[in-house]
């Protein structure tokens, strides 16, 4: 086997796409109040992989305070929540998601009447206990016994243990922020030219 080769299996991915998505427009939610703390605790345990009832996620949403950059959605963002587009969301379905959620919703362009294409919630409640915290870089326990890691992470600048690699494709990672994927589900995103929606940044895998 090539040395190449052994090395690629030995790695996920992070997305930071939390951080480093532009957000060109406002999202409306109509069907929910997303003022209040009960929607921010419900945003925030689905993102982060948190048991929640499903049937509190909004369905309908509409496109509000866009900027000069807006042109169109993104195949896949965060805002309040992950989003992925139809084409995203196939190619998760060929793979293993394990405890995830694909929510279908609706969003309308600003005259509240156009669809802008379907979208889904994505949200996963797989967790894996991988964290090795002391061979990583950057990554520091705060004072609720969380890990948190860099702003913009750099690439194997964190490392999980083996258990990483096994199991959904999908998933976050016990006590600690962050959404992963596996390497053969970002290879497929790659070749489909939908990875820099992801804004990926590579695992080191011990």
């Amino acid at each position: 086997m090539p040395k190449d080769f052994r090395e690629k299996e030995r790695q996920v991915w992070g997305s930071n796409t939390q951080v480093e998505f532009h957000r060109a427009f406002g999202l409306e939610m109509p069907d929910v109040d997303s003022t209040g703390s009960e929607f921010r605790r419900l945003s925030s345990f689905a993102s982060r992989g948190k048991p929640f009832d499903k049937n509190t996620l909004p369905v309908k949403h509409k496109i509000a305070d866009v900027d000069r950059e807006f042109s169109s959605l993104p195949e896949f963002f965060h805002f309040n929540f992950f989003y992925a587009s139809e084409k995203i969301v196939e190619i998760f379905m060929e793979f293993d998601l394990g405890e995830t959620l694909i929510h279908p919703v609706t969003i309308l362009g600003l005259d509240g009447r156009e669809s802008l294409g379907s979208f889904s919630i994505v949200a996963t409640q797989n967790n894996k206990n991988c964290l090795l915290p002391d061979q990583s870089n950057g990554v520091r326990k705060n004072e609720f016994d969380l890990y948190e890691k860099p702003i913009v992470p750099k690439d194997d600048s964190i490392c999980f243990d083996s258990s990483a690699l096994s199991g959904p494709d999908i998933f976050h990672v016990d006590r600690f922020e962050g959404l992963y994927l596996s390497n053969e589900l970002v290879d497929r995103l790659k070749t489909s030219s939908f990875a820099k929606y992801f804004h990926l940044y590579r695992v080191r895998v011990r």
